[in-house]
C-alpha cells in the first residue's frame, strides 16, 4: 500500500511540475510617436516637397486664403471659398479651391488648371478646414507646367 502511495505521489508531482507555465521573456519594442497633426499646408511641387513654418491665414469676401513665402523666392497660396462642404471638387479657375505659386520671386506666377482637391472636414463654427489636394500649375501667359503631388491642409481661420 505504501509502494502504491509513494507511486501516486510521484506521478502526482510529475504531473504539477509539466503544469507549470512557462516564463516567456518578451522584449519591448518601441511603438512610433504619432506623427504631429499638420498645422497648415503642404505639398509637392515638381519633385520638391514645400512644408512652411510661417504660414498666414486670413478669411476674407467668403474666401479662405493661406499663404506663405517659403524664402526670399518661392511663393505659395491656396484659396478657398468658405461655404465648401466635405466633398471632391475640381481644381480649375472657377472651382472652390486655388493655388497660386512661384519659385522665382514671382517674377512667373503659376495658377492651378487642374487637378482635385478632398474637403475632408470644415467646420464653420469652428473656423477649421482639412483636406488633400492634387493640381497642374500652369504658368501665366507663358506656357509651362508644374506637378503638384500629396497637398494637404489643416487650416484654422
Amino acid at each position: 500500500m505504501k509502494k502504491h502511495l509513494i507511486i501516486a505521489a510521484c506521478l502526482l508531482v510529475a504531473a504539477i511540475q509539466s503544469c507549470k507555465k512557462e516564463t516567456t521573456t518578451v522584449t519591448d519594442t518601441p511603438v512610433p510617436a504619432p506623427a504631429a497633426p499638420l498645422d497648415n499646408f503642404k505639398l509637392t511641387v515638381s519633385d520638391t516637397l514645400y512644408d512652411p513654418v510661417n504660414v498666414t491665414v486670413s478669411h476674407v469676401n467668403g474666401k479662405i486664403v493661406a499663404e506663405s513665402d517659403f524664402n526670399e523666392y518661392t511663393y505659395f497660396k491656396i484659396t478657398i471659398d468658405d461655404q465648401v462642404d466635405a466633398d471632391t471638387y475640381g481644381v480649375d479657375a472657377s472651382s472652390p479651391f486655388r493655388i497660386a505659386f512661384s519659385n522665382d520671386s514671382s517674377a512667373t506666377m503659376y495658377y492651378s488648371t487642374g487637378g482635385a482637391v478632398t474637403i475632408k472636414s470644415h467646420d464653420v463654427l469652428t473656423g477649421k478646414i482639412s483636406g488633400t489636394f492634387y493640381a497642374t500649375l500652369t504658368a501665366a501667359g507663358q506656357g509651362g507646367y508644374k506637378p503638384v503631388t500629396g497637398g494637404e491642409f489643416n487650416i484654422t481661420y
